[in-house]
């Protein structure tokens, strides 16, 4: 998981109210309803998403946040910023402040630029429905040439995100 993974996730409002209710004790999706105001069934879907993301684990019964999660984010996190001025100058040429600026008309540059944008938004295997696949993909498009539309249209051709039946994957 990713530092913007894991802000994509946190994004949606029942889940970050899920998470708080975790991150204050909680520990069954009754608790989790109950300290977030939520109703069981929006408790449960958040808190199967969570799990879904290896943000939540069960042990014994219980819910419990994966606290070693965060310190590993937190630790790559550190190296990135130790080497972000090391970045692909092809990259730096698409990407300002994690939006773009343009998209290659070369394809092995766009096939590059497509793989950042990927590796940065989806983790392997992880189902998305095509609403969380936009949500992603919005932030980068933000003010930009190419709107989120085309460019999960551009993953999906390089086979950098799969598609079916309305689930989408990130591909190994």
């Amino acid at each position: 998981m990713t530092p913007d993974t894991l802000a994509g996730l946190l994004a949606e409002p029942r889940r970050l109210r899920a998470f708080a209710a975790l991150a204050l004790g909680a520990d069954s999706p009754a608790a989790v309803a109950s300290a977030a105001g939520l109703s069981a069934r929006d408790s449960l879907s958040a808190v199967g998403r969570l799990r879904e993301s290896g943000l939540v684990s069960e042990l014994d019964g219980r819910l419990r946040l994966e606290q070693e999660l965060f310190r590993a984010l937190a630790r790559g996190a550190a190296r990135a910023d130790a080497t972000a001025g090391d970045g692909d100058p092809a990259l730096r040429a698409f990407v300002d402040g994690g939006r773009l600026t343009g998209m290659p008309a070369q394809k092995g540059r766009r096939r590059l630029l497509l793989e950042h944008i990927a590796d940065r938004s989806f983790e392997p295997a992880t189902a998305y429905t095509e609403q969380e696949v936009n949500e992603r993909l919005l932030p980068w498009c933000q003010g930009g040439p190419v709107d989120h539309v085309a460019l999960r249209r551009y993953l999906i051709v390089e086979a950098l995100l799969t598609r079916d039946g309305g689930i989408y994957r990130r591909t190994a």
